[in-house]
């Protein structure tokens, strides 16, 4: 009896190891729709997405998470919107834009 009681005391302490509170699932699922919205941005544009999201966050628009915080850096989104508007005349004023894809495969 005393070697059952130990056993079912070690599924308890094993599940207790696997619950999610509330609160951080919540937390997870918030980060999975941030990290999905994105991705499908940036699969548009990068450039944009980084100066739109920055822009957002540095003006208080948005939250973003501890792990994003450094998209509202004043030089990054300045950066981004160089490369953006650079990428932008570039893919559209010169004829064969190949180096420019090159540079960014």
């Amino acid at each position: 009896m005393a070697q059952g009681a130990t056993v079912d005391q070690l599924v308890v302490e094993l599940a207790s190891l696997f619950t999610l509170p509330l609160e951080r699932f919540e937390h997870m699922v918030i980060i999975i729709a941030i990290g999905m919205g994105l991705a499908w941005g940036s699969g548009i544009n990068l450039y944009a997405t980084l100066v739109a999201v920055g822009m957002m966050a540095l003006l208080g628009h948005a939250e973003l998470p501890r792990g994003l915080a450094i998209l509202e850096n004043h030089i990054l989104i300045a950066v981004a919107g160089v490369m953006y508007i650079t990428e932008f005349f570039v893919s559209r004023t010169v004829k064969d834009d190949t180096g420019w894809d090159a540079i960014h495969t």
